[in-house]
């Protein structure tokens, strides 16, 4: 089993730290973005950054075309470690 406090704190940790380099996670944040762009307490470019993290991360385990990565990013991003993603408003 992972530990996912640690994981979440590494994957906060490289999203201040990296830019977002691979294109499957820059194509997911950025139409995630323009989706949800619910103000919450970070900027656009920190929430894409983070979203990028955690996408690059879901994409070390499960294929990007997969309803298993889909559902890996969901489950981190409604963490509530991520203060960047509030979830309140969506279902």
């Amino acid at each position: 089993s992972r530990d996912t406090k640690r994981v979440r704190e590494e994957i906060i940790k490289l999203s201040k730290q990296n830019k977002c380099n691979n294109e499957y996670s820059m194509e997911y944040c950025t139409y995630s973005d323009e989706r949800n762009s619910s103000p919450g307490p970070c900027s656009r470019e920190e929430r894409k950054k983070l979203c990028c993290q955690i996408s690059d991360y879901c994409l070390k385990y499960f294929n990007f075309y997969s309803i298993e990565y889909y559902n890996c990013i969901k489950s981190e991003i409604k963490s509530p470690e991520y203060k960047c993603f509030k979830s309140e408003g969506q279902s």
